[in-house]
């Protein structure tokens, strides 16, 4: 990881929460520089504008090869398992250009 790059770090057991409620990495731009990542959050949706989307679920599974997390055909067993399970993705600190 570098001065440009943030590595977000969750749990098996969260990404779940996560994809069950909808929820992504979002993030806050610095002051002055709207492409700069300045604090980052969990949410439902951005809480100013302004925010954008860093990283969701599928980010995450992407990140470590899977196609989706698959938890809803998991036993309860298998969850309880892997449930501290982290998977850590690196995202860039600025925001991506969108493009025209």
């Amino acid at each position: 990881m570098t001065a440009d790059s943030i590595a977000l770090t969750a749990t098996f057991d969260e990404l779940c929460t996560w994809e069950a409620n909808g929820l992504a990495v979002y993030a806050t731009p610095a002051q002055g520089d709207p492409t700069y990542t300045a604090q980052v959050y969990v949410g439902s949706r951005p809480n100013f504008m302004g925010d954008f989307c860093l990283a969701t679920v599928q980010d995450f599974c992407a990140a470590v090869g899977w196609t989706s997390i698959g938890w809803e055909e998991m036993s309860r067993e298998d969850l309880a398992a892997v449930a501290s399970d982290e998977l850590t993705l690196t995202v860039p600190r600025r925001k991506p250009v969108e493009e025209a």
